[in-house]
């Protein structure tokens, strides 16, 4: 794992992903009174640089839902707060954060950390730094990349399960704030590693099109099964229209991805937007 970016970013004595359930609710509330949502929808989306007081809720969110999630170890787990801060030190320098916000209920219920590097180097990346080494390959040359500050890694997608039922809106929402942001900064490339359930999910009912890295089998990661993913920036918002195409009278499926094709551009709350 690479601990390079450690340098830029002064980490606090406390551990931000230790946050209580108390704390982050007071967060939330300062939050939403000291930028004040623009527009009427329900749930909204911020956009966060990682040394934003604001992102410790992302964070925390990130916690709650792995560790409820995938530690059923209790003798071993991956995702508790301080292992959550060992795996994601070094790469806090250069995490942006996505966390939606019920308005209503000032609930924090969705966050999406992207890592950028700034180096010409597949290095710094957590996904690229974590593939075992027998299916690791030249990220440049696989996927003719020649501007590694042009890679994004979606380096967690986290939504608390009370708000999972929505067909998806939640994590559209996040996922639509992160599209929004890439198309802004030219981004051509992603890379994540995703839960195989989600994963199969993303692919198949909301069309976004994600392939397995390296061609790469799912494996055991951080205690779920997971997929080693990369997809095309170009492909993104062209591939979840023809799905909406192609599922028309599915209302659920519509519903999911309207966030991905830019019908809750309002929710973002910033400036840059998905193309209608």
């Amino acid at each position: 794992m690479h601990r390079e970016n450690l340098e830029h970013y002064s980490p606090r004595d406390d551990n931000p992903y230790e946050i209580t359930a108390e704390q982050r609710m007071k967060m939330v509330s300062s939050l939403l009174e000291e930028r004040p949502p623009v527009g009427e929808h329900p749930v909204v989306c911020y956009r966060l640089s990682s040394d934003d007081p604001f992102a410790d809720i992302a964070r925390s969110i990130e916690c709650e839902v792995f560790h409820n999630e995938f530690d059923t170890d209790p003798e071993n787990p991956k995702n508790d707060p301080a292992n959550m801060k060992n795996e994601y030190s070094p790469y806090e320098a250069t995490s942006t954060f996505f966390l939606s916000i019920d308005r209503e209920s000032e609930n924090a219920i969705g966050a999406l950390r992207v890592i950028k590097n700034s180096t010409n180097s597949a290095e710094g990346f957590k996904t690229l730094d974590d593939v075992p080494a027998e299916y690791a390959r030249d990220f440049a040359q696989e996927y003719d990349v020649d501007d590694f500050s042009k890679v994004w890694d979606i380096g967690t997608v986290a939504v608390l399960r009370e708000y999972r039922s929505q067909a998806g809106n939640v994590s559209g929402q996040l996922y639509a704030g992160m599209y929004a942001t890439a198309l802004s900064e030219q981004v051509k490339h992603f890379v994540s590693v995703i839960d195989t359930r989600v994963y199969t999910k993303m692919r198949d009912y909301l069309g976004i099109p994600f392939q397995p890295l390296y061609d790469m089998p799912e494996i055991n990661y951080l205690n779920a099964q997971s997929q080693f993913v990369y997809g095309e920036v170009d492909t993104f918002l062209p591939s979840v229209r023809k799905k909406r195409r192609k599922l028309i009278f599915s209302k659920q499926v519509r519903d999911a991805t309207a966030p991905l094709v830019g019908k809750a551009n309002d929710a973002l709350q910033f400036e840059d937007k998905i193309p209608k």
